[in-house]
């Protein structure tokens, strides 16, 4: 299938056609499916490509993720990243204004809409790359044949994923080249600086608490896929619970919060393991331990996400908490 983070390509631009999609519904459920991956920190797969994976993992795991974003990192993204070439101010105008709030009954179908299309186009690109996906399935003699020693379909995939990540990569450096010639710039503020070593050493730091205990207990530590999928969990990890510890709030219950991630991972694996010792009387339980694991997940990041204070910054980089204004809704 193509790289998890290729397939917001092809479900983003559909908001075009429904300017009411939600931007942030449409990118997280083109990445749903595959979230387990990242939850598990190894090409793990349960349900999450099925509509009772959409529900029971997908929904939870995106509004995880979205509170994540824009209650915790987002704000304090301008903060964190370098002065140079006015990266700081960039992040800062364009994070400005924008608000993300499920308000109203009429927000919330919105967002769990835009949710289901996403999920719906990783399912639609993942079926031209799969072994038995439906465009394989139509022309299996086209691609099955095998170039360069790989069948086509998989030289589909790699393309795909070149495709998403180039993308995105060329948006960006456009939007910020646009920025820079405009009016916004020149008026623009420093944000307020934090010392960037320590911030990269503090989420280093806080990653490796999740990345190298799971290469210690990985059953095959040299795959390279676990490696890939471990190193982004922990990123990602690292990254949350810097921001949630530079954050505001009091240090003892942002460091006990930022330690309960992985607390649960432990705790799922020690039942994982008890379950193993417990043989085939427990094999039923997996699903439903997992389904619980990625729920209390999801609660614990959404809770601290919410604990941070949900603060908005400005284009001068500083964090307000937030009024009832109007803006751009993602």
């Amino acid at each position: 299938m193509p790289f998890t983070f290729s397939h917001p390509l092809f479900a983003v631009p559909l908001r075009r056609l429904a300017p009411s999609l939600s931007l942030s519904g449409l990118l997280l459920g083109s990445m749903t499916p595959d979230m387990e991956y990242f939850v598990a920190m190894e090409p793990f797969r349960s349900i999450g490509h099925s509509w009772p994976g959409f529900l029971l993992l997908g929904v939870p795991l995106s509004l995880a993720a979205a509170a994540a974003w824009h209650f915790l990192l987002a704000p304090l993204l301008p903060r964190l990243l370098p002065a140079a070439l006015r990266l700081d101010r960039y992040a800062a105008d364009r994070i400005a204004g924008r608000r993300f709030a499920l308000e109203s009954p009429r927000a919330a179908a919105w967002f769990l809409l835009s949710l289901y299309i996403g999920f719906l186009s990783h399912l639609f690109v993942d079926g031209m790359t799969h072994t038995y996906g439906w465009l394989v399935l139509w022309r299996p003699d086209l691609f099955h044949a095998h170039h360069a020693g790989l069948p086509v379909y998989r030289w589909l995939q790699y393309l795909l994923s070149m495709l998403g990540l180039l993308a995105g990569a060329v948006w960006l450096a456009t939007d910020y080249a646009r920025w820079r010639r405009s009016a916004r710039a020149a008026a623009s503020s420093a944000a307020r600086p934090l010392a960037l070593l320590a911030r990269w050493m503090l989420a280093a730091a806080l990653g490796f608490l999740l990345f190298v205990p799971k290469l210690l207990l990985a059953p095959s530590p040299d795959n390279p896929v676990l490696w890939l999928v471990a190193a982004c969990s922990s990123a990602l990890y690292g990254l949350f619970a810097a921001g949630l510890l530079l954050g505001p709030g009091r240090l003892p219950l942002k460091l006990a919060g930022s330690a309960l991630v992985p607390l649960l991972a432990a705790g799922y694996k020690a039942v994982m393991m008890a379950r193993d010792v417990g043989g085939e009387r427990f094999s039923a339980a997996e699903l439903p331990l997992w389904l619980l694991y990625i729920w209390l997940l999801s609660i614990a990041f959404i809770a601290l996400s919410a604990s941070a204070r949900p603060v908005r910054a400005t284009a001068s980089g500083t964090a307000q908490h937030p009024q009832r204004r109007s803006g751009p809704a993602v």
